[in-house]
Formats: C-alpha cells, sequence, structure tokens
C-alpha cells in the first residue's frame, strides 16, 4: 500500500499532529475517513500527518498479520522481527514529532448495538468533551500496554483513540469518523469551525479489571453488549470450571469469546462521572492550557 503516511504541512507555524486510521486492518470506518481528509482537509496552521496504520493488514482486510500493532507501540518493538513491530517503530518516529494523535478505531459488535466512544486519559478531558460521543473511558494505559494513545500519553502528549462503533457496516460510521477528526483539529484552532458541538452529557468510566481467557472452555452466562451494566455479584462467565463475578457494579466493554487463550475476553470499568465536574460549555486549546494541567493530574486511584 503506497503512500500510507501522508504528511501535509500548511507552512504556518501551529501544532504538528496525527490521525490515525487501520491500526487494526478491518476496522474501515478510520481508513476511510482518512481516504476522505486526504482528498479534502485544508487548515491553515500547523501539520497533519494522515495514516494508514497497518497498509499489510488493510490489502488483506485483517485485523492484523502477525501480531495485534495496537500492542506493539512499546520501546522493545525496536528490536522485534514481526511486521507490525516494524511498522510501529516507524510510526513511533512519527509520533515522536507530534503534539497529539486522533486514532481511529472500530469493534466487533452489531451495528444496531455499538456504541462509538472515546478512550483517553485525564489530560485529554478537556479535549474529548468537544466530541459528540455520551461515553469516555479511562485508566486503559495502566492496564493495557502498547497502545498508541499510551505512547503520547506516557510522554506528556495527547493520545485520544475513538472506538467510531461496529465493523460491521462501517459505512454508517465514517460521518462521524469526519465529524471526529474536524472536533479534533479545530480544538487546536489549525480549521475554521466546520461542526457544532452537541451538548452531550457524557459519563466517565474508569476501567478497573481486563479478563483474559484462559481455558477453550469459557462461556459468557448470557450475551452482553459493550456498556450494559454488570450488577454487584453477578455471574459474568465460566471459565473451565472458574465462577467469574465481582463485588462490585460495573460496566462491561467488549464481551469476546472467540479470541484464543490470553487474549481479553472483556474489559470492566466503574463509573466516575460523579467524580469529576465537567463544565458544558466546549472550549479549545487556546481558552483551556491552565485547565489541562490541572487535570493531568488528576488521580483516580482509591
Amino acid at each position: 500500500m503506497e503512500n500510507n503516511i501522508i504528511e501535509i504541512d500548511s507552512g504556518k507555524p501551529g501544532k504538528k499532529v496525527a490521525i490515525f486510521g487501520g491500526i487494526h486492518g478491518n476496522e474501515k470506518a478510520g481508513i476511510k475517513t482518512i481516504d476522505y481528509l486526504k482528498e479534502n482537509l485544508e487548515f491553515k496552521n500547523g501539520t497533519v500527518f494522515l495514516v494508514y496504520g497497518n497498509p499489510e493488514a488493510i490489502k488483506k482486510d485483517e485485523r492484523f498479520t502477525e501480531k495485534n500493532l495496537n500492542r506493539c507501540f512499546v520501546e522493545k518493538s525496536k528490536k522485534g522481527k514481526t511486521y507490525e513491530e516494524r511498522r510501529a517503530t516507524e510510526l513511533m518516529e512519527i509520533l515522536d514529532g507530534c503534539d497529539a494523535l486522533l486514532d481511529l478505531h472500530a469493534y466487533n459488535e452489531t451495528y444496531r448495538e455499538s456504541i462509538p466512544f472515546t478512550i483517553c486519559e485525564p489530560n485529554c478531558f478537556e479535549l474529548v468533551k468537544n466530541f459528540d460521543l455520551k461515553y469516555v473511558l479511562t485508566n486503559i494505559d495502566s492496564m493495557d500496554k502498547g497502545g498508541t494513545d499510551a505512547y503520547m500519553n506516557n510522554q506528556g502528549r495527547i493520545g485520544v483513540c475513538v472506538e467510531l462503533g461496529a465493523i460491521e457496516k462501517y459505512e454508517k460510521f465514517i460521518p462521524l469518523g469526519i465529524k471526529t477528526s474536524y472536533q479534533f483539529l479545530q480544538y487546536f484552532g489549525m480549521v475554521d469551525k466546520k461542526y457544532d458541538y452537541d451538548q452531550i452529557r457524557q459519563k466517565i468510566l474508569k476501567s478497573s479489571d481486563i479478563y483474559k481467557k484462559k481455558n477453550k472452555d469459557f462461556k459468557f452466562t448470557k450475551k452482553y453488549r459493550t456498556f450494559d451494566k454488570i450488577n454487584k455479584n453477578e455471574l459474568i462467565c465460566i471459565d473451565g470450571k472458574e465462577k467469574i463475578s465481582y463485588e462490585k457494579e460495573k460496566y462491561i466493554l467488549f464481551p469476546r469469546d472467540e479470541y484464543d487463550i490470553g487474549v481479553e475476553a472483556f474489559i470492566l470499568a466503574e463509573d466516575m462521572s460523579q467524580f469529576q465536574q465537567r463544565p458544558r460549555k466546549r472550549t479549545s486549546i487556546a481558552q483551556s492550557s491552565k485547565h489541562l494541567d490541572k487535570q493531568g493530574v488528576l488521580n483516580f486511584e482509591k
């Protein structure tokens, strides 16, 4: 796949940002968003990288070729031999020069059941409240290493992942990918205002557990969907002979039973909205630099 990293320089000083699509090659909404931006994006300052994350997987319409690319954005990948490790090394060099990243993904649920949402850390809350997405998932970086957004956040910069919705019927989510990309650029003052912000009251969820499948004989007790509420002591699944439940009310994300042993079967999160008062006024980075500093040191740990 030629020309899979597109650098566009406005010729004027400003932020340097990246927008990724296709880190997983079968998540087409983000890929098609990059297609659109490549042909239509105009901005007034700074530099934008438009990146097709995993070109080989995109060609094959597969999640990855050898290894999950979104677990490869770590230092040890620079000595790795797989295609995804080599690709991550190449993309980390680009991210090292960027102020912020927007990484567009999708996930495996039916079209009508999927809910688009944002994954980010507290230093990005002021940015993502400009997105028209109801749910914000945080604390993923501390639990699951190697993602693109974690790579940026670990260096004190802005890294945001957006799950655009279902892989199925991806074309339904392309407009959201385009809109979110412009809202991202609007925040940094790189484009004139193109999209207004809906007044959505966002719910902040803090990821608390990642459960990885232990046995081939694994099954959920019922069909779960992302953002379904799990009651206290509710039996979620049976993994071999082990029965899995939790002593607190939680939300489930990405429930999948078909993945290999050792791969995430689901993520659990807790509602943190009550601890984070979010002003409804939408802001830009120019208006909120002091607030960003304050958000960056928030600690949700018990």
